[in-house]
């Protein structure tokens, strides 16, 4: 049997609207670093996990950015774990070169 809940019937809502909205939180975002969805949510009576989906969908949370200018939020793992890659990759190399210089140091050290 179906709750009363479920038989309500749901707002849907234009494309336009969730635009509104999105850009709105982008903005608050902007201004404030963070608490766009909360403020969204109050305004437009719309639940934050709505909201924070039209967000997501719109890949606007991963250019949100908090007060010191780093990213907050950021929904684009696949660039994160690139980024991660190319780092892990460079230290590695600079181990290589530092372990070849103590090398070439310790011999150096034993001619004397």
């Amino acid at each position: 049997m179906a709750s009363k809940k479920q038989k309500e019937t749901r707002k849907r809502y234009s494309s336009e609207e969730k635009e509104k909205i999105v850009a709105f939180v982008l903005k608050h975002n902007e201004s404030a670093g963070r608490g766009g969805a909360a403020a969204a949510s109050k305004q437009f009576g719309i639940s934050q996990i709505t909201i924070g989906s039209w967000v997501k969908g719109a890949g606007g949370a991963k250019t949100a950015k908090n007060k010191k200018g780093g990213k907050r939020g950021t929904n684009d793992i696949a660039a994160v774990l690139n980024q991660l890659s190319k780092l892990d990759a460079k230290i590695s190399a600079k181990r290589d070169e530092l372990a070849a210089l103590e090398a070439q140091f310790q011999k150096l050290k034993k001619s004397l």
